[in-house]
């Protein structure tokens, strides 16, 4: 859960991928920074009653990260050959490593063969769970015909269900499951790898647009972006609590440190304590004291445009959105992807905006400016892309 420990991670894992370097040098330039920041062994977290002891890093888990990152990474380079190849190769078999480690699951796909647009790739394309092998090889028609290969379909031998991961919260997360239509038997993906790695990383980043009419959550299959945006006074304006403004520096005297952990202090976490939250289209973002900070000159720009102000109204609107907005925007250097929080409030007989927006950065979502907009008009030209989420 630290932004730290999880880019050194990721810097190593991406090393890998560039260099192709054993696991033995992985670890040998891994381990030592995780030591460091108190990242590795066994160790208790929280307090009390619910304290608990939990294993942090160690030889076993980062074997699992390194093989597991090389693995997902070679099946999409795979995915990506064999799709360019189709017209060849329309079909797609499963293949197992059949030995003492394999999941009897695994090992009943094992031979499998679907079409390339089968359903049933798009969530059991390998790896289908942590220390997966499993791998595909494409079939011509002609390799179907000569083998005498059966061709299986996953249209109605799929379904959804829940598994509950967590007997201390209840929470439960989807998996899929394929139903042999001879045998009934049924195999199902590990929690958190019910999709196609080579699909999702070849796709274009167009998430879809929302729309109340869809079935399915109010999304689409295929994104695009908003035209007919609805107009911003007549999006639902939320009550402005009597705690939400807080007094200006000039007559609190506070410091910059003071409201910025004030802000921090609505999800938990504090300056040099960052935390991830996760938003209302269950994305994962980093909560910490950068949304605040010129990244050029490294100062807080909190008691710039009244932002001290209205540090509580920007926390809430990272919580409780009226809309969140995808977009591209086009840097001086490079163009990058941007997630746009939207807040309506009244404010005695008036309507306040308020703007939150979050990029991607290193493939984590990381705050990079929060404020108050001084008219409606102003926030309305920053309501483009595609519309992840509305009320």
């Amino acid at each position: 859960m630290r932004l730290d420990i999880l880019n050194d991670i990721r810097d190593m894992v991406q090393k890998s991928l560039d260099d192709g370097i054993t696991f033995q040098q992985f670890k040998k330039e891994l381990e030592p920074r995780l030591r460091a920041k108190g990242w590795w062994g066994k160790k208790l977290v929280g307090d009390g009653e619910g304290g608990k002891v939990v294993q942090l890093g160690s030889t076993r888990r980062l074997a699992t990260i390194y093989q597991t990152n090389l693995q997902t990474a070679y099946m999409t380079g795979r995915y990506k050959a064999f799709m360019e190849n189709i017209e060849n190769r329309p079909y797609f078999q499963y293949v197992a490593i059949l030995d003492a480690k394999t999941r009897p699951a695994h090992r009943m796909l094992n031979g499998k063969v679907f079409r390339y647009d089968d359903p049933f790739w798009k969530t059991f394309w390998p790896p289908n769970g942590w220390n997966c092998r499993c791998d595909v090889r494409a079939l011509s028609a002609d390799d179907i015909k000569n083998k005498n290969l059966e061709v299986s379909q996953g249209e109605g031998n799929l379904h959804s269900e829940e598994q509950l991961v967590s007997i201390k919260t209840g929470r439960k997360e989807p998996i899929m499951v394929y139903t042999d239509p001879k045998t009934k038997m049924e195999v199902a993906t590990d929690v958190g790898w019910n999709y196609n790695p080579g699909e999702s990383w070849t796709k274009p980043f167009t998430p879809a647009p929302y729309d109340p009419s869809e079935p399915g959550g109010g999304f689409k299959t295929i994104g695009a972006s908003v035209i007919n945006k609805a107009a911003i006074e007549s999006l639902p304006a939320k009550q402005i609590e009597k705690d939400m403004i807080l007094p200006s520096y000039q007559k609190s005297g506070w410091s910059k440190e003071e409201y910025i952990n004030k802000f921090l202090n609505e999800f938990g976490a504090e300056i040099g304590k960052p935390i991830i939250y996760t938003d209302a289209v269950n994305d994962p973002v980093i909560i910490s004291d950068e949304l605040f900070k010129d990244r050029k000159k490294g100062e807080y720009k909190i008691f710039q445009a009244d932002r001290e102000m209205y540090i509580k109204l920007l926390a809430d609107t990272i919580k409780d959105p009226v809309e969140i907005w995808l977009t591209w925007a086009q840097g001086k250097e490079k163009t990058r992807l941007c997630k746009r929080y939207i807040g309506i409030y009244k404010e005695s007989a008036n309507k306040i905006g308020s703007y939150v927006v979050f990029d991607l950065i290193d493939d984590v979502w990381q705050g990079t400016t929060a404020f108050r907009p001084r008219k409606l008009d102003y926030l309305d030209e920053y309501r483009n892309g595609i519309l992840l989420y509305t009320k």
